[in-house]
């Protein structure tokens, strides 16, 4: 599907009918620190009203779409925090009481990536393919 100039992704996916829900970590205020109380090994495990509301949100999705530059070769802080508290445990995987176990089969992920650094910088540091390592070929 080509993007219409200046139009934003979401709204090329909603042009045919589809839905998007577009989340902006930095605009919503997100925290992406990691409680302990937010890990399966807690004492008592407790899912925040932030994570709770975003996975309703994203629960029934069949594609989530991940835009963000790099910074210091890597994605931003807050992406990984939201990945981290979002798709965790529970959520992304963890069926059966699992961490091998994924929740999402069948959802497929796509990942934009922006950079001012040339490709064959990335590719000669790492950084592309540790990306690519992370979402896209990471075991599942």
């Amino acid at each position: 599907m080509r993007r219409a100039p200046g139009q934003p992704f979401a709204g090329t996916v909603r042009a045919p009918g589809h839905t998007a829900v577009q989340r902006e970590l930095y605009r919503l205020g997100f925290d992406p620190v990691l409680k302990p109380e937010e890990l399966p090994w807690s004492e008592a495990p407790a899912i925040q009203p932030d994570v709770a509301a975003e996975r309703t949100l994203l629960r029934d999705a069949d594609v989530h779409v991940l835009v963000h530059p790099f910074r210091l070769n890597a994605p931003p802080a807050i992406m990984k925090g939201y990945l981290e508290r979002v798709f965790g445990f529970g959520f992304g995987y963890g069926a059966g009481g699992h961490s091998d176990n994924p929740f999402h089969t069948g959802c497929q992920l796509l990942s934009f990536t922006s950079s001012g650094a040339p490709l064959a910088w990335l590719q000669k540091t790492g950084a592309f393919d540790a990306v690519r390592t992370l979402f896209d070929t990471a075991p599942q």
